[in-house]
């Protein structure tokens, strides 16, 4: 899984600066009519829009599947376990924890 995490998020970050290289600009970014027109003068605006689209896929997914693998790896499984359960108030611990602090 952190392999495959891992190649996904690269090949994500490639492809999002390589569609970002031929994404159309113009330059004055806060003219909505110049931008428009300038989107409209170039053809493949949509394609380049939806290659960052999957780009951006490709990152936040490899990052969410070599996560769980990362923490395994390094050992800290349980720990993050543990803290998203805390933060989840889905454990008991965490409803002592409020209670013993007050809160």
């Amino acid at each position: 899984m952190l392999r495959m995490g891992s190649v996904a998020f690269l090949a994500g970050v490639v492809i999002v600066v390589m569609f970002t290289m031929i994404h159309p600009t113009s330059p004055d970014l806060m003219d909505n009519p110049v931008v428009f027109a300038v989107y409209a003068e170039n053809d493949p605006w949509i394609a380049v829009h939806i290659g960052q689209l999957a780009g951006m896929m490709l990152i936040f997914g490899g990052g969410i599947c070599s996560t769980p693998s990362l923490a395994h790896t390094i050992r800290i499984w349980n720990s993050f376990s543990t803290i998203m359960a805390w933060l989840s108030g889905s454990g008991n611990d965490s409803w002592d924890f409020w209670y013993s602090t007050g809160c």
